[in-house]
């Protein structure tokens, strides 16, 4: 800050004047200064007298002038009064300096102190100034470096320049030029100066430049097949000569190094790359896929340095499929495949079709792929898929088992063999047929002549599958047996082989056999049975490809209880027709007395007819008591079941009499299936009866009609 003053006389002898002046920098970039000026006025103490009175003058700086007007009385004590002051802005020279002049004048009217005047040029503290910078200019650029030119209004002693947000750099002289520059690159570039006697730096705008290019690859579609070459297409390759390197990703992500170079001098517009020479290695870097990776780099070296270029494209691998031609297959089951004899058949739901691949026929791979698995398909005739099997690769020979169908008809195998690309081969397609099959079903019904009798006669029939090849039947045997034992002991070991059985084809069906069986009379019966005896039966069913097992019962010949037409009962006999007892017994009675005891009637008359002379009144009232007990003897009725499916049902029967001992029980039935329908007594006890009735045919009703006899006394 700059700052002064100075004193000067007046009118009056006694009155001295004075300025006081600063002045204070507004900045560089103002180049201005404040500057204020004071006036005073003082009157010595030699006076006697004071003056007073109203001051008018004025002050000037740097030609500004501004008036002043105050009322003051200067007494003579030599003491200052200040009567105004003015501020002035001030603008500097260029170069900062700046000069400048300060006046005032002025008094009290109608005094000795009229009138009074100063001016005097002061020196203003210079102001530090920037440099203006006039020229800043990109003159020229090659594939690395740019040349810049720069003026400035004033000396400067230092010069830097900055890229992008980089820092600053030193360099000198008004022309400098950048190095180690990057082609074909875009960068922004700041100057900043120094000025010499201000030391103020001085920043410019950025000016962007661009590097000439090096050459470069412009095909749009970067793209070749594996065995083929690359043709390719270069601008700007009028700069310099190129230098190729072509590399590609592996599988794994892994990239070559250099695995083919290739030249071309400067002015040459394009280049084909031998990329067929290299084929092999090129497989051999993509087994797992048909598509892989390149880089190309195009590129020159420029004051020792590599510049390049990075183009990236698809490689391709073509007509590599595998190769896969043929195979065998057969049904490797033994007790199957020999009654067959054909290795394109199997049995439904029998056997095992499979398909084998020798080595000799394996398939193989090309260009560095590996074979992962065959793909087998079996379809239907309206081309179904039904099977589908993934079977992994093996240089030995490899093993198919597809099994066998749940439904009869053709087949087709269809197989093809997948690589580590993803590729297939060609399907091959074989045909085998599946025969229809089904086990025995054997309907078998035994009885006794007129139900009792000890002629057993049979009714047996079965259809099984012909399994017809052509125009042979290769299920060409069918064989029964039986054995028999009496029902609570066990069979024994030997079986009857049954004969006579005839076999045509089954009704309506072209792929069957009917085997029959017919004995139904007493002159020519299947077997003759004990009739106090019942019997279990076991028969074996067997044709060329399976064994069943059918059971039946044969009961026994003498009914407990038998009701007649006539109406004549029968209990442990058969019936006398002859005789005019309308209630036959084939044994004594026994019934309970009134006491508890259990007593033989019969055997209980004899004892007196012996012991006694008994009245014809008697002998009315001992058959009134016993006609009286039979009444209560006797209880009967049906009962109403469904009998399923190949199968049997327990009917359970109630009395509705009391019997204190448990009752002789005999039943039998109505059905539809009179033919086939069997029933049995499960268990009889003084409350009721469960029967058991089977039957091998499908579900229907029947009517159970029973009897129950106790002879409680």
């Amino acid at each position: 800050m700059a700052s002064g003053s100075w004193n000067f006389g007046t009118s009056n002898q006694f009155i001295t004047g004075r300025i006081r002046w600063s002045s204070k920098s507004n900045g560089s970039n103002a180049n201005t200064s404040t500057v204020t000026a004071y006036l005073d006025y003082m009157k010595s103490s030699s006076s006697t007298a004071a003056t007073y009175g109203t001051f008018n003058g004025a002050i000037s700086i740097n030609g500004s002038s501004g008036a002043v007007s105050k009322y003051i009385t200067l007494s003579a004590n030599n003491s200052w009064v200040n009567v105004g002051a003015r501020t002035v802005t001030v603008g500097h020279n260029n170069d900062g300096s700046k000069s400048t002049t300060i006046a005032a004048s002025g008094g009290i009217s109608g005094t000795s102190f009229g009138s009074s005047s100063t001016s005097k040029s002061v020196a203003l503290d210079k102001i530090p100034r920037y440099a203006s910078i006039t020229t800043w200019k990109n003159t020229a650029v090659t594939q690395t470096s740019a040349t810049f030119q720069w003026a400035a209004n004033a000396s400067c002693n230092a010069v830097y320049y900055m890229i992008g947000n980089g820092s600053w750099v030193a360099t000198s002289g008004t022309t400098f030029t950048i190095s180690g520059l990057a082609p074909s690159t875009s960068y922004s570039v700041k100057l900043k100066v120094r000025r010499s006697d201000s030391g103020l730096e001085t920043t410019s705008g950025a000016i962007t430049v661009k590097t000439k290019p090096i050459a470069s690859v412009t095909n749009t579609n970067l793209a070749f097949n594996i065995g083929e070459n690359l043709a390719l297409t270069l601008s700007n390759y009028d700069l310099n000569a190129s230098t190729f390197k072509f590399d590609v990703e592996r599988d794994d992500g892994s990239w070559t190094t250099s695995l083919l170079t290739a030249g071309s001098e400067k002015n040459v517009p394009d280049i084909t790359l031998p990329l067929s020479d290299i084929a092999d290695a090129l497989y051999s870097c993509c087994t797992t896929k048909n598509e892989m990776q390149f880089k190309l780099s195009c590129g020159t070296t420029i004051n020792g340095r590599f510049y390049e270029n990075i183009s990236y494209g698809t490689a391709h691998v073509t007509g590599s499929n595998p190769v896969f031609s043929t195979y065998t297959y057969s049904n490797t089951d033994t007790a199957t495949s020999t009654v067959l004899q054909n290795a394109a058949y199997v049995i439904q739901n029998y056997g095992n079709m499979q398909v084998q691949i020798s080595a000799a026929n394996r398939a193989s791979a090309k260009n560095h792929a590996i074979i992962n698995e065959y793909i087998t398909t079996v379809t239907d005739a309206k081309n179904e898929i039904k099977k589908q099997l993934h079977t992994p690769y093996s240089a030995g020979e490899v093993l198919i088992d597809i099994g066998t169908m749940a439904e009869h008809g053709s087949y087709n195998i269809n197989i093809h063999a997948l690589d580590s690309r993803g590729n297939t081969s060609a399907t091959v397609t074989k045909t085998y047929h599946v025969l229809p099959y089904s086990r025995p079903a054997t309907k078998i019904t035994l009885g006794r002549i007129n139900e009792f009798e000890k002629e057993v006669t049979i009714d047996f029939s079965s259809i099984y599958s012909k399994l017809k090849i052509g125009t042979a039947s290769k299920n060409n045997q069918f064989n029964v047996k039986y054995r028999y034992a009496e029902v609570g002991t066990t069979y024994g070991n030997t079986y009857t082989i049954v004969t006579s059985i005839n076999s045509s084809d089954a009704p309506g069906s072209s792929t069957d056999f009917k085997a029959t069986l017919l004995k139904d009379s007493s002159s020519d019966p299947f077997i003759t049975l004990d009739i106090e005896k019942s019997y279990n039966f076991e028969f074996v069913i067997s044709d060329r490809i399976t064994t069943t097992t059918e059971t039946t019962m044969v009961d026994k010949g003498i009914p407990i209880f038998m009701p007649c037409d006539n109406g004549k009962v029968t209990v442990g006999m058969l019936p006398d027709f002859d005789s005019n007892a309308d209630f036959q017994v084939g044994t004594d009675i026994m019934a309970t007395d009134s006491k508890g005891t259990q007593r033989l009637i019969l055997d209980e008359i004899d004892k007196t007819n012996a012991d006694l002379l008994v009245t014809k009144a008697d002998l009315q009232n001992m058959f009134n008591e016993l006609n009286s007990k039979l009444g209560n003897m006797c209880d009967g009725g049906t009962v109403n079941v469904t009998v399923p499916t190949n199968g049997s049902v327990v009917a359970a029967i109630k009395f509705k009499k009391k019997f204190t001992n448990i009752p002789g029980f005999s039943c039998n039935f109505r059905t539809s299936q009179v033919g086939s329908d069997k029933i049995a007594i499960k268990s009889v006890s003084n409350t009721g009866a469960e029967v058991y009735i089977y039957s091998p045919t499908t579900t229907h009703s029947a009517t159970v009609y029973w009897n129950a006899v106790s002879l409680d006394y």
